[in-house]
C-alpha cells in the first residue's frame, strides 16, 4: 500500500550555521488519518505525531529505521510512527477518537534500529503539545540548540489540508551562542508556517539563502504483504491453520498498520497446511 508522495528537505542556511530540515506530507498525513478513520482530536495528535517522527528521521541512513512511540496520559492515547531512509513511513493512534480539551501530558520514546539491533534511544515527556514536546526532546536528549515548528490543518470534513513541520538546529562546531541562535531564528517561533514554507520553497529562510542537500519522497507504505501474511500464518502451525479453515473458510488478517484488510482463500490455506505439515 503506497500513497502520493510528500517531501522531507534537508538544507543548510545562515552561511551553513544552521542546519535545516523541512517536510510538507498533507497528502500522506491525511491517508493515514483516513485509513485509521480518526477524526477530532486523535485526527490532529496522529497527524502532528506523522510530521513530527519524519523530522526526526531526517538523519537516519542506509538500513536504519526510527521508531517513535508516545504513550498518552492526558488523553489516554497511543502513538507509534516507524519511518524509513528512503520516505517510507507507516503510524498509527488509538483510540479513533478522544475527548475535546487542550491538556497533553506523556512520555515520547524515539528509537533508532538497525536491523534487529538497537542502536540509539531518547526520551522526552510530552506537555501540552507536540511542538513543546520536540523542543524539549532536543534540548534534552539531544542536547541541540534549536527550533521545531509544526503546523497540520484539518477542514470540516475531516480532510487534512495542510501538514508541515520545520526543525531548525545549530551546525556543530558552529560556534553559535543561543543569543545569536535566537537572533537568527527567533521570529520563526511566531510566524505564520505557511508564509514561512513557502518562502522556504523559493529557497529562502529568514532573508537568507537555502542551500539544499538533500529532497527525499515521504510516502505511506506499511510494508505488509500477502507473503508476509502468509509467512505469519505459517507460525502457527498445521493444527491451528486447519481449524482456521474449519471454522472461517479462509483467514482474514488486518493490518495493524494501515487497517488494510488481506484474505487468504482456502485453496491456498489447504497449500499452506501441507507446506506446514510437511513430506509424510
Amino acid at each position: 500500500m503506497s500513497t502520493p508522495e510528500g517531501r522531507l528537505i534537508r538544507a543548510l542556511a545562515h552561511e551553513q550555521r544552521l542546519r535545516v530540515v523541512a517536510v510538507v506530507a498533507d497528502q500522506p498525513v491525511n491517508d493515514i488519518v483516513r485509513r485509521h478513520e480518526l477524526s477530532g482530536r486523535a485526527a490532529q495528535l496522529c497527524a502532528e505525531g506523522v510530521v513530527a517522527s519524519l523530522l526526526m528521521s531526517a538523519h537516519i541512513k542506509g538500513e536504519e529505521r526510527l521508531m517513535v512511540q508516545v504513550q498518552g496520559e492526558k488523553p489516554r492515547f497511543s502513538f507509534m510512527a516507524d519511518v524509513r531512509p528512503d520516505g517510507r513511513v507507516r503510524a498509527r493512534l488509538r483510540p479513533d477518537d478522544l475527548p475535546k480539551g487542550t491538556e497533553l501530558t506523556g512520555t515520547l520514546l524515539a528509537a533508532k534500529w538497525l536491523g534487529q539491533k538497537e542502536i540509539y534511544r531518547g526520551a522526552a515527556l510530552v506537555e501540552r503539545d507536540w511542538q513543546g514536546s520536540m523542543d524539549r526532546y532536543l534540548s534534552d536528549s539531544q542536547q541541540s540548540l534549536g527550533i521545531v515548528r509544526l503546523g497540520v490543518e484539518i477542514d470540516d470534513s475531516g480532510r487534512v489540508v495542510f501538514a508541515s513541520g520545520l526543525l531548525i538546529e545549530a551546525v556543530g562546531g558552529s560556534g553559535l551562542l543561543r543569543e545569536e541562535f535566537e537572533a537568527l531564528v527567533g521570529p520563526l517561533r511566531s510566524a505564520d508556517l505557511g508564509e514561512v514554507m513557502t518562502i522556504f520553497a523559493f529557497g529562502q529562510l529568514q532573508g537568507a539563502p537555502v542551500e539544499v542537500l538533500e529532497a527525499r519522497p515521504v510516502v505511506v507504505n506499511c510494508g505488509s504483504t500477502t507473503p508476509r501474511i502468509e509467512a505469519m500464518l505459517r507460525s502457527l502451525g498445521a493444527t491451528e491453520l486447519q481449524a482456521i479453515l474449519e471454522e472461517q473458510g479462509q483467514a482474514e488478517v488486518t493490518c495493524d498498520w494501515c487497517n488494510d484488510q488481506i484474505v487468504i482463500g482456502p485453496d491456498r490455506l489447504r497449500e499452506l497446511i501441507v507446506e506446514v505439515s510437511g513430506p509424510r
